[in-house]
Order: structure tokens, then sequence, then C-alpha cells
């Protein structure tokens, strides 16, 4: 039993930590948030996008065609999407709070969070299998978003939103990074030394950049608005979504890494587009900032509880 939680804590503290480490920067003003906030785009368009193509460009071919994973990860986050947005008028005191509720309660931080606990739990060969999940992923939260953020306001048009949201999966630095990964492995393409070191630099420097930039984006001022609506965000997004989605994939077949990937990606916290997305379709964006603090700091218990459960079931 203590093994078993020791491999969980070794998992999930040493991401949170540099979470913290980038939160407590901002704090006691090492680092500047702004600055950060920049570094993080820069991280997230070149750093990550270049170790998902190393991950995806070394890994096997046939790791990479199962796309079993994904295709039921995006099967239950519809699920989850339809569950979320049933119980929400129940739950939010406000209508025109709906749609934040429902996109905060079914979109997990798989591209950044999800991608470093992944790296610490099976390396590069786990982040490879991710390639699918991840394309797929963008694809299902954008157009998800969308319909729900959109859903309230007769004065959009839903199927404009949906196109331009399209574009923009087609331009997700991340996606690239796993189509070219793809292609590159499947045509046996050379990578030169002179190529492959800068691109090693960059893709060590990927987690930790990240990390300490999701620490520097968390304000805590902003949970005292709307507490009520994010709190009950927070919990359906990383402990209900988890306790729905995990059991019919054990029933399926899944085990090892794929399994804790599927809870990875039902137990994370909300990205930051969460808020992004919702302030920009005139959301409501303070829900979202809300939720987006208090999942990160709840995913800290569900993700080490959920690794520690399959272990302890011999499912991990």
């Amino acid at each position: 039993m203590l093994e078993n939680l020791l491999f969980s804590l070794n998992v999930v503290l040493p991401v949170f930590i540099m979470i913290t480490l980038g939160f407590l920067g901002v704090r006691f003003k090492v680092i500047d948030r702004e600055t950060m906030n920049k570094l993080s785009r820069v991280t997230f368009n070149w750093f990550l996008s270049v170790k998902i193509f190393l991950s995806t460009y070394d890994a096997p071919l046939e790791e990479l065609a199962g796309l079993t994973m994904a295709w039921y990860c995006c099967v239950a986050q519809v699920v989850i999407f339809v569950l979320a947005w049933l119980v929400a008028p129940r739950i939010v005191r406000r209508r025109e709070s709906v749609g934040a509720f429902v996109h905060c309660s079914f979109r997990g931080s798989i591209t950044v969070l999800g991608l470093a606990l992944v790296n610490n739990l099976a390396g590069d060969a786990g982040v490879a299998i991710c390639a699918p999940l991840v394309a797929l992923c963008s694809v299902e939260n954008n157009v998800l978003a969308v319909t729900c953020l959109t859903h309230h306001d007769r004065g959009v048009s839903r199927g404009k939103m949906i196109l331009t949201s399209a574009v923009k999966i087609l331009k997700n630095p991340l996606v690239l990074g796993a189509g070219l990964g793809f292609l590159a492995n499947w045509l046996k393409l050379p990578c030169p030394e002179l190529i492959r070191s800068p691109m090693e630099y960059l893709n060590d420097l990927a987690v930790p950049l990240s990390l300490l930039g999701i620490g520097a984006a968390l304000d805590l001022g902003r949970v005292r608005s709307s507490f009520h609506d994010a709190a009950w965000a927070a919990v359906f997004k990383t402990f209900i979504s988890g306790a729905l989605a995990l059991p019919p994939a054990v029933l399926l077949g899944f085990r090892g890494t794929e399994l804790a990937i599927i809870g990875f990606v039902f137990t994370l916290a909300n990205p930051s587009a969460c808020y992004v997305m919702t302030a920009a379709m005139d959301g409501d964006g303070e829900l979202a900032a809300s939720a987006t603090v208090l999942s990160t700091i709840l995913s800290i218990f569900s993700v080490t509880f959920m690794l520690y459960l399959l272990r302890q079931l011999g499912l991990l």
C-alpha cells in the first residue's frame, strides 16, 4: 500500500512542485507574470510541439497506430459534456453562466499538465502514445466549447465559430508537431545531429517551463468571485469525470500506461484555454478563471488518488 502511494506521489508531486515554484516566483516578485505569460506562449508554440514531434518521430509506428484509447476518450468526453449540461441548471445560479460551467466541467489540460505527467510516468514512449489523443482532443474540445458557449447567445453564428475553431485547430502547434512527427516516422526521413541537437535542447525545456508558466498564471484572488459555481465545476472535472470514465475503460480492457492516460484526461485541471476561450466568446470569464485555479489545486489530490487506486488494483 505504501509502495503504491509513493509511486503515485513520485509521478504527481514533481509536476505540482514546479507549478508551486512558478506561483511563488510571482508572489515574491522573483519573476514577472506578464513575462511568464509570454514565455508560456513560446513554450507551447515551440518547445512542446518539438517535444511531441520527437516523441512521435522516435516511437515505433505500431504504438502510434493504436487509436482505440484516443477514440474512447473522445466518446467518454462527449458523455461527460452532456451530463454536465444536464446538471448545470440545477447548480449554476445564473443562466448566462451555464456555458462556462459546462466548458470547465469537461475540458482538461492534457496538452500541458497531461504530457508532463505522462512524461514522468512513462517517458517519451508515453508521450508518443498521446500523439493521436492530442490531435483528436484538440478538435473535439474546440467544437464542444463553441457548442456550449454559444448556446445562450443567439447573436453568434455557431457554424461560423466552429469554422474559426477548425482553422485554429489546423494551426495548433501540437497538432502540427504530432502530424509532422508521424509523417517523418512513416517516411523514415533522417534527422541529422545538426538538427536533432537543438531540437533536444527545446525538448528538455518544454516540461519545466510549461509548468512554471501554469504556476505563474494562477491568481488566487480570482477564486473569490463565482466560488460556488466554480467549485462545483472543478469537482465535476477532477473527481466526478474520472469516476464516470475510468470503470468502463477498465471493463473495455485498457491497462497500464493507456489506462493512466485516460485517467489523466478525466482528472486533470482545466487549461488556461478554458478562461481565454470563455472570455473571448463573452461567457462568464470570472467563473472560468476561478474554476481553472480550483481545479489545478484539486487535481493534485484527484490524480494522486487515481494513480494510487490503479496501482492498488493491479491495473497499472
